[in-house]
């Protein structure tokens, strides 16, 4: 385990108080340990493709195996509610964890450290938005891209969602666990505000030697009888 592994381990476990596994790549796996399913697969890719996806397979495999898992990825579907892959140039970042109470993670890793300011339209809500002259001022859009993209990648129904259907709720600041919810529901009923009752997804945002990384976490959970008064008025 790499010096990096272990610091984002510590730093997950910091943070969201959630014992994670980590395994990052910086080099492509060699063709020689994929299965042959996995070669197939393989073989489908252009070049440039080619390098990024065996940069995945390279991270991605020694975390199944650390996870009691079969190593042929092949099989793997995202997104998982207990693991979690992201690529960023050459790099990648799996993660992955033993909780079976999860029913979602998400890890995004963004080597891209700013964005320009008019892109933040199409990824965020309104009231995030406003609140970038407020709590989340602190904040660079290639952060908020990070944690909003970890967010949707544990949401395991984001088919034929946006980013921007997720949204911040509770961020104190970039050194603590934030909160976020599905915008979905509020959106139908023509409200684009969301509620703090309906959070589900928690996140965690790090600033690293390689750039952005961010994780979110999904759980089941009762709705408690506030709630369901709250949503019956």
């Amino acid at each position: 385990m790499s010096n990096l592994e272990r610091s984002l381990i510590a730093s997950f476990r910091s943070v969201l108080g959630q014992d994670l596994l980590v395994s990052v790549s910086t080099e492509p796996i060699s063709p020689s340990y994929l299965t042959g399913r996995e070669r197939q697969i393989m073989r489908g890719f252009g070049l440039a493709r080619r390098r990024t996806w065996l940069v995945g397979r390279a991270a991605l495999k020694p975390l199944l195996q650390q996870m009691s898992l079969p190593p042929d990825s092949s099989f793997m579907q995202f997104p998982h509610k207990q693991i979690s892959l992201s690529h960023s140039g050459n790099l990648a970042i799996a993660v992955g964890s033993l909780d079976h109470d999860l029913s979602g993670l998400g890890v995004d890793l963004e080597t891209v450290l700013d964005l320009n300011p008019r892109t933040g339209r199409f990824f965020l809500t309104e009231a995030e938005i406003e609140a970038l002259d407020g709590g989340l001022k602190e904040l660079r859009l290639a952060e908020l891209w990070t944690v909003k993209e970890a967010i949707f990648k544990s949401d395991l129904r984001n088919q034929h969602r946006l980013l921007s259907d997720y949204q911040i709720i509770d961020w104190p600041n970039k050194s603590c666990c934030g909160w976020a919810t599905s915008c979905l529901a509020e959106q139908t009923q023509g409200n684009s505000n969301c509620s703090a009752g309906t959070a589900r997804f928690q996140f965690c945002l790090l600033n690293t030697a390689i750039g952005n990384v961010a994780l979110a976490t999904r759980r089941w959970r009762k709705i408690h009888a506030y709630e369901e008064r709250a949503l019956a008025s």
